[in-house]
């Protein structure tokens, strides 16, 4: 008798030990099944190939009726008393920020098509269409004077021209060296956006260039660039 129960209480140790065992080796490898169904996505890094215009690059005559004849090519339904006051606005830009004429003519046409009354969906003002909230914290934070929202709306828009030509510096001195078309950021940070950006404005100097140059030329006068 003292053997059954022994013998009894043996089997029922070791059924309940297989169970366990059969328990733990199942939950093992439900979870192990999760582990392998559950993938972390990575983001995509966008990258485009830069097949862009070169006439950012050339050094073109940057007297006002060689800019007249820019805007003329962006804008030709514009008055020539309009294209004149434009083109003085973005000669003083060009000559005090150093930056390319051509480049500031095809940013105000994609931003704005010449038009100073112009306001985008994020309150963007003038031909320039700056932001001024965005700029001024980042002009304070620089401890520079602030855009004078006022100033960026009135027909004279030779203030809007000079901001743009002040943002243009900020971004040209920050990322002409590990950018190529450093300008496009005027828009957008953001590689999908800034190639949209630049879409536009190539089309703007493809056909300043063929105004100024024949192809032969753009290359002649980019240099060893």
């Amino acid at each position: 008798m003292k053997t059954l129960q022994q013998t009894f209480v043996l089997l029922t140790l070791a059924t309940t030990l297989q169970g366990c065992a059969s328990l733990t080796k199942m939950k093992n490898g439900l979870f192990a099944d999760n582990k392998k169904t559950v993938k972390t996505q990575q983001p995509q890094k966008f990258t485009f190939k830069d097949t862009f215009h070169h006439f950012d690059k050339v050094e073109v005559n940057v007297n006002r009726d060689n800019i007249v004849k820019m805007i003329s090519i962006v804008q030709p339904e514009l008055d020539e008393k309009t294209k004149l006051r434009y083109a003085r606005d973005v000669h003083n830009s060009s000559v005090k920020h150093n930056i390319k004429p051509q480049i500031i003519i095809a940013l105000i046409d994609s931003e704005s098509d010449f038009q100073y009354t112009k306001i985008s969906h994020t309150g963007d003002l003038s031909i320039a269409q700056i932001n001024i909230d965005i700029w001024n914290r980042e002009f304070k934070w620089m401890k520079k004077s602030l855009i004078e929202k006022s100033k960026l709306t009135t027909k004279d828009q030779g203030y809007a021209v000079d901001s743009m030509g002040r943002i243009l510096a900020v971004l040209k001195k920050r990322y002409e060296k590990k950018d190529r078309r450093w300008y496009a950021r005027y828009h957008s940070n953001t590689p999908k956006l800034k190639y949209s950006y630049l879409k536009k404005i190539d089309t703007r100097l493809k056909l300043m260039a063929k105004a100024q140059y024949s192809a032969g030329e753009v290359q002649l006068a980019m240099g060893s660039r």
